[in-house]
């Protein structure tokens, strides 16, 4: 009697991984057919040299492959500097593009670092140090939760079934309210295919103290940090530094209207804010013939839909820097926080095509010879809806600017 196997669920949206993850996708290629290469020296090599590891996935009656491929870094050559969606097929095999690695090697030279063991296809992973790992995965239209204690215990549980067009992420978190609530103590490593749902899912179980976490984190006894991001934990003073990653990428804590929320940061001097996009912005070099001479930039952007941020950045020198964070639309937030820019007047300008009344700014344009002022970057289309809904917020900001209000009535009626 032939077995039947029951068909392998679709993978889920590309994910980033984090190492625990790329770790178990590397080997998982290593065993099967699409594999071209079995050293995971070759693909350190790789990533020593600034490339990013592309996973595509081949699944038919039950049987999945794994092939690795990179791309970007100093000379791309088997993929542009983007991973194509799905690669060119062979063999009547269509393989699609189903996770991303970018970061730093991932074996070393004893190759006995921590694997996940959690299902590949897990659209959703995470990690907590010390209490082992759990991800959610989709079978048969069911959501379920696995959990490996550290121990290596296993356990299963089902958590719903998903109607047509339902979220599991949502469904998962009705089931089990706690899921993704945190001791901001904890180290956790999260992979998931829906990050920015998931960033906004995340609470936090205790307020976290700022100078308790900046201590724990300059201790930083599990060596989650970087050495370049040692020096971020200290720097924005309403920035909490936790011990967080998603997809791969380290979060911050802020509070917002008595909440807090997750921001994503890079290593760049200081915790720069990690946007989907930037709305405003102008960047600028200042020469003031001391050592204190440098470049820097002030930015209005989106952290994720419905959080934004407003920030400067000047990088030479080292205080404590303060970013704006807040929930809403952008195209207002951007509106009222723009005159609070050292130098918003001229990203004003920019966009009006004319000074306007800088009566508002605080500032004298003789005040800025000693800056070097790239163009602004306007970052949408003012005859946009967004566009119009911002040039509308900004005549309420001006109200008491004849001269501003009549330049942006001007654009408004172009």
């Amino acid at each position: 009697m032939t077995r039947i196997r029951p068909p392998v669920t679709p993978w889920p949206a590309v994910q980033t991984l984090n190492t625990w993850r790329a770790r178990q996708f590397l080997l998982t290629t290593f065993k099967t057919a699409g594999s071209g290469h079995n050293e995971p020296a070759f693909y350190d090599l790789l990533l020593k040299h600034g490339y990013e590891l592309a996973f595509y996935a081949w699944t038919e009656h039950g049987r999945r492959e794994l092939v690795c491929r990179h791309y970007g870094g100093p000379a791309p050559r088997l993929l542009p500097a983007e991973p194509l969606h799905v690669l060119e097929a062979s063999w009547g095999k269509e393989w699609k593009l189903v996770a991303t690695y970018r970061g730093a090697a991932l074996f070393g030279e004893s190759g006995k670092q921590q694997v996940s063991a959690l299902p590949l296809q897990s659209f959703l992973t995470v990690h907590v140090s010390g209490a082992g790992e759990y991800g959610l995965r989709i079978r048969n239209r069911t959501v379920e939760l696995i959990r490996f204690m550290e121990n290596g215990e296993k356990t299963i549980s089902s958590l719903g079934r998903l109607g047509p067009g339902d979220d599991p992420l949502p469904l998962a978190l009705e089931a089990v309210p706690g899921l993704l609530t945190f001791d901001p103590h904890a180290a956790v490593d999260i992979t998931t295919d829906s990050p920015y749902a998931l960033a906004d899912a995340v609470r936090l179980g205790t307020p976290p103290d700022r100078d308790e976490m900046i201590h724990l984190a300059y201790e930083d006894d599990l060596g989650f940090f970087g050495s370049e991001e040692e020096e971020l934990v200290g720097y924005c003073d309403n920035l909490v530094p936790l011990r967080l990653r998603v997809n791969g990428l380290l979060h911050f804590a802020a509070e917002v209207g008595g909440e807090w929320a997750l921001v994503p940061v890079r290593a760049d001097s200081f915790p720069t804010p990690v946007l989907t996009r930037a709305f405003l912005s102008i960047g600028y070099n200042y020469d003031g013939g001391g050592y204190s001479s440098g470049s820097g930039h002030e930015t209005i952007g989106e952290i994720r839909p419905g959080l934004n941020v407003s920030w400067g950045d000047f990088k030479e020198e080292m205080w404590d820097r303060t970013l704006t964070v807040a929930h809403g639309d952008l195209a207002a937030f951007a509106a009222e926080h723009l005159g609070q820019l050292e130098f918003g007047h001229r990203i004003l300008g920019s966009l009006l095509g004319a000074r306007g009344d800088s009566s508002g700014t605080g500032r004298d344009e003789d005040e800025d010879w000693d800056y070097d002022f790239n163009v602004p970057d306007i970052g949408f289309e003012p005859r946009s809806e967004e566009g119009l809904r911002f040039l509308n917020a900004l005549l309420e900001t001006h109200a008491e600017e004849p001269g501003t209000t009549a330049c942006i009535r001007a654009l408004l009626n172009h």
